[in-house]
């Protein structure tokens, strides 16, 4: 393969994995803003994770991405989004329901009881669409979150 065409599928391939890595950082923010108060947001999470609040604001404002110390600190916090955090995938359960059809009775039933197997919370996809749109109306930044007023 020449190297031009080598160089392209590497850029590519650095650009799907900044998308990932984008994605799962705003994946692990709405579960932290889930639990954390919006006001002191920073030390609360500090005090419960054992992670600095400077790390916590960091990842908040865009300035680092996750680390698999902050990973592990929200999935101790809600172990139930784990699976969720990391692949983004959602209920395959209620997948499985809408293109039963498709599908057909007999290997719906077969996913279905896998997926019973991988059962997780998954938070309502809707809410998640709806925090991130906000959020990047904000631009990303939330310097005021973690002030006292």
């Amino acid at each position: 393969m020449p190297e031009d065409k080598l160089d392209a599928l590497a850029a590519h391939k650095k650009l799907a994995l900044q998308k990932k890595v984008s994605d799962l950082r705003h994946r692990l923010l709405f579960v932290a803003d889930g639990i954390a108060p919006n006001r002191g947001k920073y030390g609360w999470l500090e005090k419960r994770t054992g992670v600095s609040a400077s790390k916590w604001q960091h990842l908040y404002l865009g300035r680092q991405i996750p680390t698999v110390e902050l990973l592990l600190a929200i999935v101790q916090l809600e172990p139930g989004y784990a699976k969720w955090i990391v692949t983004g995938l959602g209920d395959v359960a209620r997948t499985i329901e809408k293109t039963r059809t498709l599908l057909g009775e007999q290997e719906a039933e077969r996913l279905a009881q896998l997926a019973d197997q991988w059962r997780d919370e998954v938070p309502d996809l809707d809410l998640y669409k709806e925090w991130l749109t906000e959020r990047q109306g904000k631009g990303l930044t939330e310097e005021n979150d973690d002030k006292e007023k």
